[in-house]
């Protein structure tokens, strides 16, 4: 009898987007419609069906939606937002509204970096090179990165429960040079 239940479906193919989601990033919370980083993954059915899933990254890419979630240990640890996407083509714009310190911000593609600055506020540290821009922004054990592409404008947005600037090499490799963990 045990062999038999060693075997489950795959609750992917059960998965069935929620009637009227109201899609929006709460970055007071950092939460995409009420899924939080670090709440179970099963919290993502209410999207429906992930276009795309890779097991061995953990990586479930809701290509109409806009957005990717990152999962580790059944928890959703890291968010990609697009509003344009450069590099694969694939998703279409973030439809949702951005909330930010209880204000709806009118983040959006090809926005430039004093744009995402005025809306935002000044980023803890920012990483330049001949195409793009990383603003990282530090909220305790949350951080964002936000993504400007010198010629096109702003395309994307991760915003991890696993900061990279946390890491001692990665802030010596990013050339940061301020206290950490800064003060939020």
């Amino acid at each position: 009898m045990a062999f038999f239940n060693r075997h489950k479906a795959n609750p992917l193919g059960l998965w069935k987007a929620g009637d009227g989601i109201n899609l929006e990033f709460d970055g007071d919370n950092h939460a995409i419609s009420g899924v939080k980083l670090r709440d179970p993954a099963a919290m993502l059915l209410k999207f429906g069906r992930p276009g795309s899933v890779d097991e061995s990254n953990g990586i479930h890419s809701f290509f109409s939606l806009g957005f990717q979630a990152g999962i580790a240990d059944n928890r959703v640890i890291e968010f990609v937002i697009f509003w344009n996407d450069l590099i694969n083509c694939q998703f279409r714009p973030f439809p949702g509204s951005f909330i930010f310190h209880g204000r709806k911000l009118d983040i959006k593609a090809g926005l430039d970096e004093a744009k995402v600055n005025s809306l935002l506020g000044e980023p803890f540290w920012e990483s330049k090179d001949k195409d793009e821009i990383i603003l990282f922004y530090e909220w305790g054990v949350v951080e964002w990165q936000v993504c400007v592409n010198l010629q096109s404008g702003l395309y994307e947005m991760t915003v991890t429960a696993l900061p990279l600037l946390a890491d001692a090499s990665q802030r010596q490799a990013y050339g940061v040079n301020r206290p950490w963990p800064p003060k939020t």
